[in-house]
């Protein structure tokens, strides 16, 4: 089963997709982590998309502060370890659906915490179709 929710922008310039994400049976406090996240950039007037999965489904409450979610009902093992591209995908997906013509992509418990440079980050961005940042291979 796949929960899905795709809510309108209300007019959010910008759109943040949270991925890298997964919930395994025992380990609920993952979800603490993300509710952290998801407040720092809804806080930020970010459209707030998580494409995830996870044996455990997030709480009504916090599917409540997603302005959109794509989560699979169950462990995709295949993803792990390879960055997740089927769920960065499914955001990326939503946020051009919305309109979106730039998004943010995060692993899910991540914030930049120095909202300066998101703001900065923001403004560099705009003659740009894409910027690609890799930490790992």
């Amino acid at each position: 089963m796949t929960i899905s929710k795709i809510s309108d922008t209300n007019d959010k310039k910008h759109c943040v997709v949270l991925s890298h994400f997964f919930v395994d049976h025992g380990q609920p406090s993952k979800f603490e982590i993300l509710e952290y996240a998801v407040d720092f950039y809804q806080k930020m007037n970010y459209y707030v998309v998580l494409a995830a999965h996870g044996a455990v489904a997030p709480s009504d409450s916090l599917v409540k502060k997603l302005d959109a979610i794509y989560w699979e009902e169950k462990i995709d093992r295949r993803e792990l370890g390879r960055g997740h591209p089927k769920f960065c995908i499914k955001g990326f997906e939503i946020c051009n659906e919305r309109g979106y013509k730039h998004a943010l992509k995060m692993r899910a418990e991540d914030i930049i915490a120095d909202t300066e440079v998101l703001r900065k980050l923001e403004k560099e961005i705009e003659g740009y179709e894409m910027i690609i940042s890799e930490q790992s291979s």
